[in-house]
């Protein structure tokens, strides 16, 4: 019973993500509890009572579960999955979640500005916008010698704009990019790792989503029992707002 319990010490902490975790514990548990052919009798019989009542757990849910583990960088490999087209299969499915999540995000982002309006920023003193500057050129008649001597020379080997990709191929990139980094260690800090980041915005936001679900209802439980600790018979007085402050405080302030 070892496994079991260092499987429920891992689910039930706070400071890593831990609903990743779940599909790489339930590989281990089922890999653990599979019947032998030397042990006694009475152990595989537990063991099969545990693997159907095991089995029955997390119904419907595998393919959140994947993604989550497929999302934290320490288990990215899908090592506890023997079928590699399983694996590819999984980071299809967080591509598709992760395109849908950045062409709703822009559309809200869109739909706030037109509630906005037009805003247009006053040039400081001394300073050009873009209309002046054209207006000046028209003027002079000539372009900047700088700028002049750069299209003379580069004009017909220079694309003035490149083609616009797509929001899919972009979201390809990001998968193919995350996915050929090296794995997080074990010990190391997945919220960080993300944080650093900044070249796939799609992912991060998509892992912000996911990591931040907690495998067991134990941490919020523990703000039952802080509250606990916290209102007593000698604290009768204390206000309701000092209160949520205060388990607010306990909770987040490391």
């Amino acid at each position: 019973m070892e496994p079991v319990k260092v499987a429920t010490t891992l689910l039930c902490e706070e400071d890593n993500p831990t609903l990743s975790m779940v599909a790489p514990v339930q590989a281990k548990l089922r890999k653990h509890f599979k019947p032998l052919n030397d042990e006694l009798h009475i152990i595989t019989e537990m063991k099969i009572k545990f693997l159907e009542d095991f089995n029955k757990r997390y119904q419907g849910l595998q393919d959140t579960l994947h993604v989550a583990s497929a999302l934290d960088p320490r288990f990215k490999m899908l090592s506890f999955i023997d079928d590699d087209r399983t694996r590819d299969q999984i980071y299809l499915d967080t591509l598709s979640q992760a395109l849908t999540l950045h062409e709703k995000q822009t559309t809200e982002a869109r739909q706030k500005e037109s509630e906005k309006g037009p805003t247009q920023r006053n040039p400081s003193p001394g300073e050009d916008n873009p209309q002046n500057i054209d207006k000046k050129t028209a003027d002079d008649g000539h372009l900047p010698k700088k700028m002049k001597a750069l299209d003379q020379m580069f004009s017909d080997i220079v694309e003035t704009s490149a083609p616009l990709r797509s929001y899919r191929e972009l979201a390809k990139d990001e998968v193919w990019k995350y996915r050929n980094r090296d794995a997080l260690p074990l010990d190391g800090n997945v919220f960080h790792w993300w944080r650093d980041q900044l070249d796939l915005p799609m992912l991060s936001s998509l892992a912000k989503i996911y990591l931040c679900i907690p495998a067991t209802s134990v941490p919020s439980e523990r703000v039952f029992s802080t509250a606990g600790d916290i209102v007593t018979a000698q604290r009768s007085l204390i206000k309701e707002e000092h209160v949520d402050q205060l388990i607010f405080l306990k909770k987040n302030l490391k």
